[in-house]
């Protein structure tokens, strides 16, 4: 019933967070500036991952595939309100923009930005620490990519974006080339980021396998897109 996701790696000023598959990591930067200083170790709770970033207070990020808000809604408040992370990515809303449950989520004390696509795909980003600011709510670099897989918003002094990258099955084709296509578009539009100096996160579901620590051990996945 979805998937939650931790952030893991830094890299420059910017703190990418992935799906982990029973493996333990660490996310920080001394890169990050005066108030996004370093970063703990990834806590389990369950089958639930997240990171904290120590600011000053600490907050608490966590990044879920929900796969379906509009069923798993009473889940997911259940979980805000036993983990109480700061900030959450939600991806895989499933849920037309007009059917986003912005209101009992703020009830739950949670302020959200969001862009919804029917049946497929959606990206959300709730804040109990201030209200998002939508910065975008598509990726640069396609004007013609009317997918809902990203959405960018600033949080009390960091930019954080929500990101469901392209499946990209079955490869070799038209769905691997597009994944690949926004994997580039996704790398520049990071490096501009980057440039930008602020501390930024970018959390999600990257349908990526970076490292063999990150699967179980098998061969079934040989030809799939998450490896290649």
């Amino acid at each position: 019933a979805g998937t939650i996701h931790a952030c893991d790696i830094a890299s420059g000023g910017i703190v990418w967070c992935w799906g982990l598959n029973g493996s333990e990591g660490r996310i920080g930067s001394n890169q990050l500036g005066p108030e996004v200083m370093s970063a703990a170790p990834m806590k389990l709770q369950g089958d639930v991952r997240f990171a904290q970033i120590w600011s000053n207070p600490p907050i608490r990020i966590a990044t879920f595939n929900v796969n379906g808000l509009t069923s798993r809604l009473d889940n997911l408040i259940a979980w805000l309100k036993e983990t109480q992370p700061h900030i959450v990515c939600l991806q895989e809303l499933k849920a037309q923009q007009e059917r986003f449950p912005r209101l009992e989520l703020a009830k739950a004390g949670y302020d959200s930005v969001w862009a919804g696509q029917k049946s497929w795909n959606g990206v959300a980003i709730l804040s109990s620490i201030g209200a998002p600011t939508l910065i975008r709510a598509a990726l640069p670099g396609d004007p013609s990519d009317v997918h809902a897989r990203y959405i960018e918003a600033a949080i009390a002094g960091l930019v954080v974006a929500s990101i469901y990258l392209p499946n990209g099955n079955p490869q070799p084709g038209p769905k691997f080339d597009y994944k690949l296509a926004w994997f580039a578009r996704l790398r520049r539009h990071a490096a501009n980021l980057l440039k930008s100096k602020a501390p930024v996160i970018l959390a999600g579901d990257f349908n990526v396998v970076p490292t063999e620590q990150d699967i179980y051990q098998t061969t079934s996945y040989d030809d799939n897109a998450l490896i290649q």
